[in-house]
């Protein structure tokens, strides 16, 4: 949920700056925004929704203490009157950084750009996952909820649940390294000034990092057009976009990470992602699902498993 403005003096009070499925982020004025977080429409999900706020700040909170690039908190959470709002609403206030998200700033850009920028993102990457956490008791896992996507998902086939719960028990580990788990290039800001800050914190979890990494990697495979609706499966050299290729290049230079590690958990991922879609609309998301459909079947295939729906 970046900014899509250079200029501060452009901006005024109330503007929206940002905007993604569960908030949106509008300038207060003096540097300051403020993040307003939607309701549910079920009133039985309104505790549910108080209780994901307040994760979402609280793991903003330990990144910002803990000196990563995060835009700096100017409140706690409070509650705004339906009569300034429209609706009650959970809001927190944040610092207000003047740039471009990454997504926008590498639309277009030249391959020396892009290499710039994604260098940087792993080095962001690898400081995240060296932060100490001496509380794990207060940060889910991404085994569990992964497990819990699975476990309760309609659309994944019965005879695949085993078998994907026990790829992810044999790649998780006992890591348990600080992830933001959604970091992709909207989720990144950078300022007029070359400075990048990360935003987003709401998924942030404790698990193994090469998850985390596949979800960056995934995110240039699915969402980073004009530079990968040629591809069609990840991990194929021929036609690979550039921004894949360097991405991998800068996980192996920068963290000795292999191709092969990440690749393990594509399954894992696309399980997960079609696991959000309504079973009954298999189509959904168009190209994206037909994509994840055929990681996973290829998966199966190898597995010895029955496939599902292909277009």
């Amino acid at each position: 949920m970046g900014n899509n403005v250079m200029d501060n003096s452009e901006i005024k009070p109330f503007d929206i700056v940002g905007r993604g499925k569960s908030a949106v982020v509008f300038y207060r004025g003096g540097g300051i925004v403020t993040k307003k977080f939607f309701n549910s429409p079920d009133k039985e999900k309104i505790a549910l929704d108080k209780e994901k706020v307040k994760k979402e700040f609280e793991r903003h909170k330990f990144a910002l203490d803990a000196g990563l690039p995060v835009p700096r908190l100017h409140s706690p959470i409070y509650t705004v009157s339906p009569l300034i709002m429209g609706e009650e609403s959970l809001c927190y206030d944040m610092e207000f950084v003047d740039g471009l998200n990454l997504k926008k700033k590498m639309k277009g850009a030249n391959l020396r750009e892009r290499e710039k920028s994604i260098s940087k993102m792993v080095e962001i990457q690898k400081n995240i996952y060296r932060v100490a956490v001496c509380d794990k008791g207060k940060f889910d896992r991404i085994d569990d909820e992964l497990k819990r996507y699975i476990n309760a998902s309609k659309y994944l086939k019965k005879c695949w649940k085993k078998p994907l719960i026990d790829l992810l028990d044999n790649l998780s580990g006992n890591s348990l390294s600080f992830c933001h788990c959604d970091f992709a290039a909207p989720n990144i800001i950078c300022d007029v000034n070359d400075r990048y800050y990360i935003i987003d914190w709401a998924n942030a979890k404790l698990g193994n990092p090469l998850y985390c990494m596949c979800v960056t990697y995934m995110h240039f495979y699915l969402h980073m057009h004009p530079y990968c609706d040629q591809v069609e499966h990840p991990g194929e050299e021929a036609g690979m976009s550039d921004s894949m290729n360097i991405y991998l290049q800068k996980i192996k230079e920068m963290m000795g990470i292999n191709r092969e590690d990440l690749f393990a958990w594509l399954p894992l991922y696309g399980a997960i992602y079609l696991s959000k879609i309504p079973a009954e609309n298999p189509k959904a998301h168009h190209n994206k699902g037909e994509k994840l459909i055929a990681i996973l079947n290829k998966w199966a295939e190898k597995e010895g498993l029955e496939t599902i729906y292909t277009a």
